[in-house]
């Protein structure tokens, strides 16, 4: 009975291993080998200069396009204090959040970006540099709102929840809308 049940057993090893084909495994990112190249480049160059937040930003927006917020939000983190305080850099550090799931550290970058942009808007002497104007005020503020409103709704990690999300920020598009409008 023994050797029944264990030539039975092989048997079926056997045909598992037969019926399994190998698999081409699939690639990390999405992107063709020029946009590899082109993301490896800054890469390279944001290596040897931690201070530009233009090329930080242009870093993160590549690794949030290719769904890999946790390489945005540590590319933006490692940054020079002085290039932190960017707002550019804040509002991309809130969309890496968000990504991450992490809605109030999200909210928290968002609120710092928009009073940033604010304050180099308002005041021409303030120091900074300079890199707001309305429409990226306009763009900061659609996002904080919707961060906000996502926070308040208690929506922890927006993939889990897409139809608020949207809802969040359809709403936050109509008010821009509606302030735009207006004037």
């Amino acid at each position: 009975m023994v050797r029944l049940l264990n030539g039975i057993f092989g048997l079926a090893v056997v045909a598992l291993f037969v019926g399994v084909t190998p698999q081409k495994p699939e690639r990390i990112w999405s992107a063709d080998a020029a946009e590899l190249r082109r993301i490896a480049d800054l890469e390279a160059r944001f290596e040897n200069d931690r201070s530009d937040p233009d090329l930080a930003a242009e870093l993160a927006d590549e690794y949030l396009h290719e769904q890999d917020p946790e390489l945005a939000v540590a590319a933006l983190r490692s940054l020079d204090a002085e290039a932190q305080r960017d707002p550019v850099v804040q509002h991309r550090l809130a969309l890496g959040y968000a990504d991450l799931g992490q809605i109030s550290d999200a909210v928290a970058s968002a609120r710092l970006a928009s009073s940033r942009c604010m304050r180099e808007i308002e005041d021409a002497y303030a120091p900074g540099l300079g890199r707001c104007d309305e429409t990226t005020l306009t763009r900061i503020e659609m996002n904080r709102e919707a961060l906000e409103r996502m926070h308040r709704w208690g929506i922890v990690d927006p993939y889990q929840d897409p139809a608020r999300t949207r809802l969040a920020y359809s709403l936050s598009y109509r008010v821009a809308r509606l302030a735009v409008s207006q004037q």
